[in-house]
């Protein structure tokens, strides 16, 4: 008889313990308006690896967009005016935009995915992001570089420079020799 009170009062308190939701990644990281936060992942052709869930909220009120890209984006897609450039649409093979979008993808190929995530309203904010499988942060490419003419007019004063000194060095040395 104690035995089973005591297996109805474990069976209880079980009830009261929180079963979590077991995610393989969360992140949570800081998004500027207007400013692009990307993350890449692959998917195989099998399933169980064949399929991934991500799901975002934010902190503040207001929509998320969230676009997937099959090929690595070279642009941020954002135009100097602060504005959505209307080929992200024609890119990017799935996008959706909510105050908590969801994506669920399934792949029919290995590939590598990207997804690019932007608020357009109520400045910075912490985006969270929950997915069933690993995530990482991408980066495009920034590389600064100098304007061609500043290139080449360097160049070309280097080699006149070099050129007006060996010139000056050989008058000399011909002067000592007569």
């Amino acid at each position: 008889m104690k035995k089973r009170i005591l297996v109805v009062v474990l069976f209880i308190l079980l009830l009261f313990i929180p079963f979590g939701h077991v995610k393989a990644f969360e992140d949570a990281v800081e998004i500027e308006e207007n400013s692009p936060v990307f993350y890449l992942f692959s998917l195989e052709k099998d399933a169980p690896l064949n399929n991934i869930k991500i799901d975002f909220s934010r902190e503040k009120k207001g929509n998320i967009s969230v676009f997937l890209f099959d090929r690595r984006p070279m642009s941020s897609y954002i135009t100097p005016n602060q504005t959505l450039d209307d080929a992200i649409y024609l890119d990017s093979i799935n996008y959706t935009e909510s105050e908590t979008p969801s994506l669920n993808i399934t792949a029919s190929e290995a590939k590598i995915y990207y997804l690019e995530i932007l608020i357009f309203v109520n400045g910075s904010d912490i985006l969270y992001v929950q997915s069933t499988k690993e995530l990482s942060r991408y980066y495009l490419p920034n590389i600064p570089g100098f304007p061609f003419a500043i290139i080449f007019g360097t160049i070309l004063i280097s080699i006149s420079i070099l050129f007006l000194a060996k010139k000056s060095k050989l008058k000399i040395s011909m002067n000592y020799i007569f």
